[in-house]
């Protein structure tokens, strides 16, 4: 294995944030019965233009939810926000320019003091709503981002946590006004997902569409569907701040990400980088993904052990 390493920053060891007290635990939600089988996927789920399919981007749509429900964590080799027919899986389409042309956005995304407004209104059970709680607290853990209840009538800007839609989803960064994003229950609630939708908010893309990815990766466009090519698309004008390509991000892909053979990957590491392939789970924040960030957000700096409780 290359001397390349990060660090992974603990995801389950952590109380309910401050957003409110924490709701007694509900009755787990029932598994999906169905079992993940990618071959079993019809083409009537994967019929689209991609002409509409790129149109389509900007709003929630019923096919993400029946290809969801076919997502079994036990089985899959996937994520449940790979399986979304929104851009790159899981973001929703946005037309400013900053916003296509970097892996994260620019100023006119980005929430003003580090402080993003929420409100969770879906119809979540309460260990459901209390996992939200936790990815919330997890990154104000490691970072100067506070997250803070929206109050109607005082901020204009808030992000709307709901699992009334298809599919998990979220768009990149602040949007002005009312902004959706979605867990859809059970596939999408869990810690890293929460996290991973919650980091798209405050102005992330994926980490694989990097400019500088193809140092790093190969990408096996054979495959891939034919109507999921551009999830895959490398954002030529990133700006990582100058942080080393992360295989083990919380925003990076799964190597089986929109697979059309679900026990091939689509994304191989390339020499002398395939030792990460065992080890790139991609469940927990990396310290790379703290630095990120806090250089966005201008935070003070980090301390020398991000692992540190």
């Amino acid at each position: 294995m290359n001397s390349l390493s990060f660090i992974v920053l603990p995801l389950l060891a952590i109380s309910i944030p401050s957003l409110s007290a924490a709701p007694a635990p509900g009755k787990t939600a029932a598994k999906p019965k169905t079992t993940h089988n990618d071959d079993k996927i019809g083409e009537e789920f994967r019929d689209m233009q991609l002409e509409s399919w790129v149109l389509n981007h900007g709003l929630p749509e019923p096919k993400s939810g029946i290809n969801l429900d076919r997502w079994n964590a036990s089985s899959a080799n996937d994520r449940p926000e790979e399986r979304g027919f929104y851009l790159e899986g899981d973001i929703l389409y946005q037309t400013h320019p900053s916003a296509t042309k970097s892996a994260q956005v620019g100023e006119y995304y980005k929430w003003p003091n580090a402080q993003v407004f929420i409100k969770i209104s879906g119809a979540f059970a309460p260990h459901e709503v209390n996992i939200i709680k936790k990815a919330t607290q997890y990154i104000e853990k490691h970072t100067c981002i506070r997250f803070f209840f929206y109050q109607p009538g005082i901020q204009k800007d808030y992000v709307d946590i709901t699992n009334s839609h298809t599919g998990c989803f979220s768009s990149v960064g602040r949007t002005g006004g009312r902004q959706v994003l979605n867990l859809q229950s059970p596939q999408c609630v869990n810690l890293r997902t929460a996290t991973h939708e919650l980091i798209h908010s405050l102005g992330f893309f994926h980490e694989q569409s990097r400019s500088d990815r193809d140092k790093y990766i190969q990408i096996e466009w054979g495959n891939i569907h034919s109507h999921e090519i551009n999830n895959f698309k490398r954002h030529d004008n990133s700006n990582h701040q100058g942080l080393a390509y992360d295989f083990q991000s919380i925003m990076h892909y799964s190597r089986f990400a929109f697979a059309r053979n679900p026990r091939l990957p689509t994304i191989r590491f390339k020499p002398p980088y395939e030792g990460w392939e065992k080890v790139a789970k991609n469940d927990q924040m990396t310290w790379t993904d703290v630095e990120k960030i806090n250089k966005l957000y201008k935070c003070p700096s980090t301390s020398a052990s991000p692992t540190s409780s």
